[in-house]
């Protein structure tokens, strides 16, 4: 799929997708684009499968959690999970209705989430973990900085979908504007390295992010987190980078590594 987002739109491997977009010299121009990727993603999001041994991993994480809830008294202290990725809604909806039917994921952090920058930005990372209500203070200025935003734009959600798309190109104008905006936020924001290197501490302790590319590896990275690739043909050599812990084949290798501890490649 992102591979025919490049071919489409010329774009070469070095530079990043959104950022292409996002530089591009017109709204018009950025308006097309945004309409070719939300064709390529409709077009292939027909076509998903799940990955080998996602079952056996949600099976496994569903029962752990309720283990854990049924240990402690009051609960809520189970495995948390929450989805963040560069799609827009729609194929990640067509996702979760297809084969995670049951499973809870919360936050879902798409691209068009307000208040919260794509990877690979760590913020989608400690968006999730602040709103699992973990973190303590920093947590909370999160929470409260992601909040501001969204009363600003009008969503009404920490998490809200702006724009889904349900027919066509009915929405790519204010997809284009979130990302305008979004420009305009890492320009006009930038946080202390100690403020960064707390929220790395605190938010991103006990946290695995699980992907297949360099910009889940970095997201997970900067935030603190441990990352775990899932390989394919193609991302084998973003296992040997310092952003990557730990590869694995297929998903449900993740429960023997979860029930033995983490170690990652050191």
């Amino acid at each position: 799929m992102f591979r025919q987002m490049r071919t489409t739109l010329s774009i070469p491997p070095s530079t990043d997708i959104l950022t292409h977009i996002r530089t591009l010299p017109t709204r018009p121009a950025r308006a097309s684009a945004v309409r070719t990727i939300q064709s390529i993603e409709r077009r292939f999001m027909t076509s998903q499968q799940p990955q080998p041994g996602l079952h056996a991993l949600m099976s496994y994480l569903q029962q752990h959690q309720q283990h854990q809830s049924d240990a402690v008294e009051g609960g809520g202290n189970g495995v948390k999970m929450a989805l963040c990725t560069r799609n827009f809604p729609a194929p990640v909806e067509h996702l979760m209705g297809k084969f995670l039917q049951g499973v809870e994921f919360e936050p879902v952090v798409t691209r068009e989430t307000v208040g919260v920058r794509a990877k690979p930005s760590p913020e989608g990372v400690w968006w999730c973990v602040a709103k699992w209500g973990v973190g303590g203070s920093v947590g909370e200025r999160v929470r409260e900085r992601v909040e501001r935003e969204v009363d600003r734009e009008g969503g009404g959600r920490g998490s809200a979908f702006v724009g889904v798309v349900e027919d066509g190109d009915k929405h790519e104008g204010e997809e284009v504007k979130e990302m305008e905006r979004e420009e305009e936020e890492e320009e006009e924001e930038e946080e202390s390295e100690e403020a960064l290197r707390e929220k790395r501490e605190v938010l991103g302790r006990g946290v695995i992010m699980v992907g297949d590319s360099m910009d889940d590896m970095e997201a997970g990275y900067r935030a603190g987190a441990a990352t775990v690739l899932l390989l394919n043909e193609e991302n084998r050599a973003v296992g040997e980078h310092e952003f990557t812990d730990l590869c694995i084949e297929r998903l449900d290798e993740l429960v023997g590594i979860l029930e033995n501890g983490f170690v990652g490649k050191g």
